[in-house]
């Protein structure tokens, strides 16, 4: 069975073309699992990165106050635990004045001038097959 050389390039030809068709369609498959993993690297950063801010440096002085606070309250029977009452019926009451440390919002301190030169880039990394 001799077949021309014709013939026979001509089946290579259309076995090499029907090769072809599997190759398209991993093609397309590696084409939409690329452009889905970048839609949800953009996806991501839009919800969870937002604007950023690059402040510094600064100095922050933590803020503590000693207040003192007068405060009434009832006066109670040591022996009995019972409150005791005015010849009025209404319950006796002392000044008690407390010693209380309070923490107030810290002060920033900024300096007047920072010169300073940032290059930086984003990674992206791939996994090739």
């Amino acid at each position: 069975m001799r077949k021309s050389i014709g013939a026979r390039f001509l089946i290579v030809g259309l076995l090499t073309l029907l090769m072809f068709i599997p190759l398209f369609f991993v093609s397309d498959i590696v084409q939409s699992r690329k452009n889905y993993s970048q839609y949800t690297l953009n996806e991501v950063g839009r919800e969870w990165g937002g604007e950023q801010v690059i402040a510094g440096p600064m100095l922050m002085i933590p803020v503590e106050e000693t207040v003192e606070r007068t405060e009434r309250e009832a006066v109670v029977d040591p022996e009995s635990g019972e409150i005791v009452l005015d010849a009025d019926g209404s319950p006796r009451q002392r000044q008690v004045t407390r010693k209380v440390t309070v923490t107030r919002d810290p002060i920033y301190v900024y300096p007047g001038r920072f010169d300073v030169a940032i290059d930086t880039q984003t990674q992206i990394r791939h996994r090739g097959i």
